[in-house]
């Protein structure tokens, strides 16, 4: 199989590395057994490197692939911010995970990897990368401003609850800061999607009513907390039985944001949520895992 590998190269061409066989055979101890070629990304190129699995190799395929399209296509963090309404923009400027060019960089990788498979995702032949490029890379601006605009009315709410959670503290209070973490991690538009995203008002404006009526009535809200707390428990129970790998699972990341959904339901039940939602029904999804 190392016959099959080559030594990295900047640019993918019919001359450097050429086509990538989807399988190789060779021989072990007298016995023929496939291997599986992939591209696989190198700090300044990519090469093409044997994997033992099938798995494995379409996994490097995906990152190579993603990491050559990243390598080409550029947009503009100011023209991807411009024309921004004033309040949005000073909240993108100050953004927590590397201001306006980190929220612009994780929604171009974002874009670009979302294309990427809409156009048919990894390919095996540098003629056919060059279509793919030519195909991802006109969309890709629109589809970066789509989400900063999408985000950014979400990011200004974000800014002014953290500021305001500073001055707090308590159980309820690392709950929130607990909730807040999940919904704008670092590559948030990468790992979450704008398909969730487009909701993220809806829930900092549901933890907003959630810290005005705190004051008011800690009790119902050390009631309503009690009820997510059980969901979680309910959930992190049945994980503790399932495979290492399952927490990052579709299902599993699709439960969490029916939590999200429930949170809204409890505290801010007057924004209405996305779709039916109850501890019951958040509790059959777990039980289907």
């Amino acid at each position: 199989t190392k016959k099959a590998e080559t030594d990295s190269a900047k640019e993918w061409t019919a001359d450097t590395l050429g086509a990538v066989p989807e399988t190789v055979t060779t021989e072990i101890e007298g016995n023929h057994v496939d291997a599986f070629p992939a591209l696989e990304a190198t700090k300044d190129g990519v090469r093409v490197k044997v994997f033992p699995t099938k798995a494995a190799a379409d996994a490097s395929m995906v990152t190579a692939t993603l990491a050559m399209l990243m390598r080409q296509i550029a947009v503009s963090p100011t023209q991807m911010t411009k024309g921004l309404p004033l309040r949005q923009r000073v909240a993108v400027d100050k953004y927590p995970h590397g201001g306006a060019a980190g929220l612009v960089e994780d929604a171009r990788i974002a874009a670009i990897r979302d294309l990427m498979f809409a156009h048919g995702g990894p390919v095996r032949t540098p003629e056919e990368f060059d279509a793919l490029l030519n195909k991802v890379k006109p969309d890709v601006p629109g589809a970066v401003r789509r989400a900063v605009v999408g985000i950014a009315g979400g990011v200004a709410e974000y800014i002014n609850i953290a500021a305001e959670l500073n001055k707090w503290s308590g159980p309820a209070i690392d709950d929130v800061k607990a909730q807040m973490a999940f919904l704008l991690p670092k590559n948030a538009i990468t790992i979450h999607g704008m398909e969730h995203l487009q909701h993220l008002p809806r829930y900092l404006s549901a933890v907003q009513m959630r810290l005005d009526d705190m004051n008011h009535d800690p009790d119902r809200d050390a009631d309503r907390q009690a009820v997510i707390d059980d969901v979680k428990t309910y959930l992190d129970a049945k994980l503790t039985r399932l495979p290492k790998g399952a927490a990052r699972s579709k299902p599993v990341k699709e439960i969490l944001w029916r939590i999200e959904e429930l949170r809204v339901s409890l505290f801010a039940q007057r924004l209405g949520t996305s779709r039916p939602v109850s501890p019951r029904r958040i509790e059959k999804m777990v039980d289907k895992l």
